[in-house]
């Protein structure tokens, strides 16, 4: 073998070279595998090569095959150079040459359905024999009958395609669709009816991507309110696109002219439902009325009156009942109580703060199923706020941590303990502070002593509270 540092020939048992004394072993062993490797890519790359013409091939056996199919083909008679016989023949014929308009890009006028009806309809009549007899007025009758569903056709797919008319296509485009008539179906959100008569409501359509608002100028007409929720169709006129970030940025604003409520069912007479006072107050404005619920919202005014609300079937019945005077109660309404009212059904009532319409009841009878008898030895926190002016300047004492603490010009000092899990609200108040050792501060562990003074309502601070004008404070 062949030294492949030197050149010189070499015994194939030597390890190193006699001449240069390299090693020769290793370094022949290398070059054979770099040998291998050239001849197995050559090997590799002709397999390609023939793959590829394979596919060469092929592919020009289809073209060739594709050419002389074209060529055989423009030999035959085209379909628009026949003569037409028959009324299939024609429209085989209109098909072709409507094709061939579309390809040269030229657009000829196509004709109405109404033009279509007249024509099938000469057809019919020239292709009757002799033989039959059909008068001319007949004939020009049906012709006449033809002609008139024709137009009708011709309307109602005119009417599909403004039916059409996309909520985004709208958005985007409100100038060119003013004055557009449209039609919706769907429930109904955000419901308010204005001291002038105007109905306002929401729809949101596929998911509340279509938001729209539908403005009503005189509801006077409607057969019964519309509430929230109601399934109703809609159709009015496009006027605008309006946009406020309260709804999500634009909505489209319909001018409604007409209303269907597929919701607004009929009543019996006994049936009086909270539903039938929210669709019909004018009917029964004045009505003796009854309910039983929970109160919430309670609230006592300067001048005697008491108002509050009770939600029935979770909410979805919302009554705010109204008492002028509340002084022959022989115990005060609080938050929760269990209550059963009778009143006068005083009409309804429409606040999106309390989520829409509600009915309105001037009380005239109430028993408080939850006010209980206390002994004269049991002053709790509830029982103050149910007899006040009986427990009016009694002294008492309570321990808690302090929340919401207030230092005045005056020196006066004012702060709250919220007790039991905040379900006893107290208001402390303090008209000198200078007396303490030190200020009082949020989270401060006091016992705190006083008079009663009386109950307070706020609905800020969840509704009634007791307040204590405080004689004495204890740290810890």
């Amino acid at each position: 073998m062949i030294c492949p540092h030197c050149q010189k020939p070499v015994k194939d048992d030597q390890i190193y070279c006699p001449y240069c004394g390299k090693r020769v072993r290793d370094v022949e062993e290398n070059k054979r595998d770099v040998t291998h490797k050239d001849a197995s890519w050559k090997k590799r790359r002709l397999v390609l090569l023939r793959r590829a013409s394979v596919i060469l091939t092929v592919f020009l056996g289809i073209c060739i095959i594709a050419f002389g199919m074209t060529s055989i083909s423009k030999n035959e008679i085209p379909e628009n150079k026949k003569v037409p016989g028959t009324a299939k023949e024609k429209a085989a014929q209109s098909a072709v040459s409507e094709t061939a308009e579309n390809e040269s890009g030229e657009s000829a006028p196509r004709p109405t359905v109404k033009e279509k009806k007249i024509e099938e309809t000469s057809e019919i009549a020239e292709s009757r024999p002799a033989s039959e007899s059909v008068t001319e007025g007949t004939r020009a009758a049906e012709t006449e009958k033809n002609v008139s569903a024709a137009t009708k056709e011709d309307h109602s797919t005119e009417s599909a395609e403004a039916a059409e008319i996309a909520y985004e296509e709208l958005l985007r485009n409100p100038e060119k669709y003013k004055g557009t008539e449209l039609e919706y179906t769907g429930r109904v959100s955000g419901v308010g009816y204005f001291s002038d008569g105007r109905l306002s409501f929401y729809m949101n359509l596929n998911g509340y991507t279509e938001h729209i608002h539908f403005e009503m100028k005189d509801s006077a007409g409607l057969s019964a309110r519309v509430l929230e929720e109601d399934e109703l169709t809609v159709r009015g006129t496009f006027e605008e696109v309006e946009t406020s970030w309260g709804f999500g940025g634009d909505y489209v604003k319909i001018n409604v002219e007409e209303l269907v409520n597929h919701t607004a069912v009929a009543y019996s007479e006994t049936d009086i439902t909270y539903e039938r006072l929210l669709r019909y107050p004018e009917k029964y404005t004045g009505k003796k009325l009854e309910y039983t619920g929970r109160a919430s919202g309670v609230g006592y005014f300067s001048d005697g009156r008491l108002s509050f609300y009770m939600n029935l079937n979770g909410y979805t019945e919302h009554i705010h009942f109204e008492m002028k005077n509340s002084s022959g109660l022989s115990a005060r309404v609080l938050e929760e109580d269990e209550l059963a009212v009778r009143g006068t059904f005083a009409g309804v009532e429409t606040s999106f703060g309390f989520g829409g319409d509600y009915v309105l009841i001037n009380v005239d009878e109430l028993v408080n199923r939850t006010a209980v008898a206390y002994s004269e030895t049991d002053i709790t926190y509830e029982r103050l706020l149910r007899y006040p002016e009986e427990y009016k300047g009694t002294e008492l004492e309570y321990t808690g941590r302090v929340s919401g603490v207030g230092y005045r010009s005056d020196g006066s000092l004012s702060f709250y303990m919220n007790l039991n899990g905040y379900t006893e609200h107290i208001h402390f108040e303090m008209k000198d502070s200078s007396g303490l050792s030190q200020r009082v501060l949020e989270e401060d562990e006091l016992t705190v002593r006083g008079t009663f003074a009386g109950v307070g309502s706020s609905f800020g601070f969840g509704g009634n509270y007791v307040e204590i004008d405080v004689t004495n404070v204890k740290w810890g």
